[in-house]
């Protein structure tokens, strides 16, 4: 709405023309979508959760990202890591109950970087 585009490219490209340095757009189940001026990268969300309520992980996908970048990782693995405290948010009713603990969070994150690994 604030960039009255539709299309998650021409979103971000809005964005990063206002001088906004790296844009994350959630896509739902695709996962998300990392741009900056220098870089354009589809982030997979965790293909084996099971949704049975969304509520909630915009905000865990949020505090994951901001984790990463407290770990000092880099975006697209601050991205990897909230598409994997999202996809364990998603997996049960309620805002507070899917995602259990770090190691959780952790261990599909490593799942999906070895399917990203292996795709190369």
């Amino acid at each position: 709405m604030v960039t009255q585009q539709t299309d998650p490219d021409d979103v971000a490209d809005a964005f990063l023309e206002c001088g906004v340095k790296t844009v994350v757009i959630k896509l739902g189940r695709k996962g998300c979508l990392l741009k900056s001026k220098e870089t354009r990268t589809l982030v997979p969300a965790y293909s084996e959760a099971v949704c049975v309520d969304t509520t909630g992980a915009g905000d865990t996908f949020t505090a994951g990202f901001l984790y990463g970048l407290s770990e000092g990782m880099p975006p697209v693995e601050c991205a990897r890591f909230a598409n994997a405290a999202a996809s364990a948010a998603i997996e049960e009713f309620g805002a507070a109950v899917g995602v259990r603990n770090i190691t959780q969070v952790y261990g599909r994150y490593e799942k999906m970087k070895r399917q990203s690994e292996a795709k190369k």
